[in-house]
């Protein structure tokens, strides 16, 4: 078999085997020489089972973004405002949660190889759409790059009380659109297309009560399209 193949059937490690495994290697390192360090530390990774984190920070990552569209659309910001510090907040802390999701991907599935990451993708696409095809592991880099340059942007533009880019945010805003649908309603489990309605749900009971509400830019026609982003 080809080196491709034995990398692909590799069975997947742990971050405390792969320890355990250094430590013992390597009696030059006197701390982690230590018997009942050593044990305490593999018996807390070896614990932690890497699917259940892979997919619990990838949830934490889509909920942030949910709950930041919420807030956006229940209070959007006026042309010329600076983001608010939840805005803020919570698309930093889904960022960290996808770039933690991403870590771990790499570490317990793709062994820290990007062939071994195109080639699960393109047998995933296969497999959903009969495309052969791995070009979304590049979707997934562009984003961690955009999503991490864009957080540091919101949080420069909160410390300076200046406004944002109103292109960027709308091409930020679709690209992220674009991931969230296809990792949830194309590629996730069935329970995530169910989720898709009581989401529209809410997503349209915020609308209404933001125009319901004159603080909250019930505004109409050119003015609204003007003033709000």
């Amino acid at each position: 078999e080809n080196s491709t193949n034995n990398m692909v059937s590799s069975p997947r490690r742990s971050l405390g085997s792969y320890h355990g495994k250094a430590c013992r290697e390597s009696s030059s390192n006197s701390f982690c020489a230590q018997p009942m360090f050593e044990t305490c530390f593999e018996a807390l990774f070896d614990s932690m089972n890497g699917e259940a984190w892979m997919r619990g920070t990838i949830r934490l990552s889509m909920l942030a973004v949910f709950m930041r569209l919420v807030a956006r659309t229940a209070r959007p910001r006026l042309r010329g405002e600076a983001p608010e510090l939840s805005d803020c907040g919570l698309w930093t802390f889904g960022f960290v949660a996808y770039t933690a999701h991403v870590l771990l991907a790499f570490t317990y599935v793709h062994d820290w190889s990007h062939a071994r990451a195109l080639q699960q993708t393109a047998e995933e696409t296969a497999r959903v759409t009969g495309m052969d095809r791995g070009d979304g592991i590049w979707v997934n880099y562009g984003l961690l790059i955009l999503w991490g340059f864009d957080c540091v942007r919101l949080w420069r533009a909160f410390t300076r009380q200046s406004s944002t880019s109103r292109a960027f945010d709308w091409s930020m805003a679709c690209l992220m659109s674009f991931v969230c649908f296809n990792a949830t309603v194309v590629f996730g489990p069935s329970l995530y297309r169910w989720l898709v309605i009581p989401a529209c749900v809410i997503l349209l009971t915020a609308w209404t009560r933001r125009s319901g509400d004159p603080l909250s830019g019930h505004l109409s026609g050119r003015r609204w399209r003007s003033d709000y982003v």
